[in-house]
């Protein structure tokens, strides 16, 4: 009996290591770090605009180029690549605007552009005394007067709401040329009158400049005191201009014509 128990014994200590090895899990796989190879993640391409935009109603290059490069500066990439283009002012309906990717930097137009461009821009080199009948970057326009003969109602303007009467200047001839009159807005957005107001805005700053009991969109002198009041109202000159809109650099450069030195 001693001897059976001793056998089982002997059995049970050969036997029980072998059972603990086999419920061990298996050991993790030894791999060769040098074979594995870490997965690689291509960075995600940037969003490339189309390659056209169709104009629609009240399309601009500034709103264009707002759109798609996320910045109106870069209108001048737009008329670069659409050289075709009369006056940049004046897109119509359906066109085919060429669009390219955006730019690193803020594009000098190219010098027949730039030439083309100071031409419609400037004010007219030898007006006429009297109201003419003229068409304003394609704008339907009535009675406007000499660009240039409001000097007299900046300087008041100016000086009652503190605004450089040069500015107003620069300004007025930058949005109509320096024009009088009922001129609709080249670009199909609502815009009226000399300093072109969108109604809505001119409800909330037109002005009776001439003192005949009624602000008038379309009349010079009320839409100069109107563009000071909003100026005046938007915290000066910088910030009242960006908030004006249009090309404020033009306004800008008219101003510095006049001895500005902003």
């Amino acid at each position: 009996m001693v001897g059976v128990v001793v056998g089982a014994i002997f059995l049970l200590t050969i036997i029980s290591p072998i059972l603990k090895d086999e419920n061990k899990p298996p050991p993790p796989p030894q791999n060769n770090i040098s074979q594995i190879s870490s997965p690689t993640t291509s960075p995600s391409p940037t969003p490339q605009p189309p390659k056209t935009h169709t104009v629609v109603s009240g399309d601009t290059l500034y709103g264009i180029a707002q759109k798609y490069y996320g910045s109106s500066k870069f209108w001048t990439t737009l008329w670069n690549n659409n050289p075709w283009i009369e006056d940049p002012r004046i897109i119509n309906t359906g066109w085919e605007i060429k669009l390219a990717v955006k730019p690193d930097a803020e594009e000098k137009l190219s010098e027949k552009l730039a030439k083309i461009y100071e031409e419609v821009t400037a004010p007219d080199p030898s007006p006429s005394i009297e109201p003419a009948q003229t068409t304003v970057a394609g704008a339907s326009t009535q009675a406007q007067g000499a660009p240039g003969s409001f000097d007299e109602v900046y300087k008041q303007a100016g000086s009652k709401y503190g605004v450089p009467w040069e500015i107003l200047y620069g300004l007025h001839i930058m949005e109509t040329g320096g024009r009088d009159g009922a001129i609709s807005s080249g670009y199909g957005t609502g815009a009226q009158g000399p300093l072109q107001f969108m109604p809505g805005t001119w409800t909330a700053y037109g002005v009776d400049g001439d003192g005949n009991g009624n602000a008038d969109i379309n009349n010079a002198v009320d839409a100069i005191h109107g563009a000071a009041n909003y100026i005046a109202r938007h915290g000066g000159v910088e910030q009242g201009l960006k908030s004006y809109g249009g090309d404020t650099q033009a306004a800008l450069n008219h101003a510095r014509s006049r001895g500005w030195g902003g």
